[in-house]
């Protein structure tokens, strides 16, 4: 399991209320979770392999159509883009 982030704070506030239609005061229970997202997580596992797929995506339409390579870069482009070397985060 990949965590992205991680807590910073936890507040727990307790305050009684009454309303109209019961005698009784019920509490209420406010619970506060600040998180803060791991920047680094998004960069090495998102927009790092986006850009160097597109890039060799780009490459594939400017070598010559002579060259033998091109199709196998398209190919290899393609499959690594459908199959992702990392878990998906739950």
């Amino acid at each position: 399991m990949v965590v992205v982030c991680f807590v910073v704070d936890i507040n727990v506030a307790e305050s009684p209320e009454q309303h109209d239609c019961c005698q009784v005061p019920f509490s209420r229970v406010e619970i506060t979770f600040e998180l803060r997202r791991k920047a680094n997580y998004y960069i090495l596992s998102l927009a790092l392999p986006c850009g160097i797929l597109s890039v060799l995506a780009i490459i594939t339409f400017i070598l010559p159509p002579e060259c033998g390579e091109r199709v196998g870069i398209g190919k290899n482009t393609r499959t690594v883009s459908y199959h992702p070397s990392h878990p998906s985060p739950r």
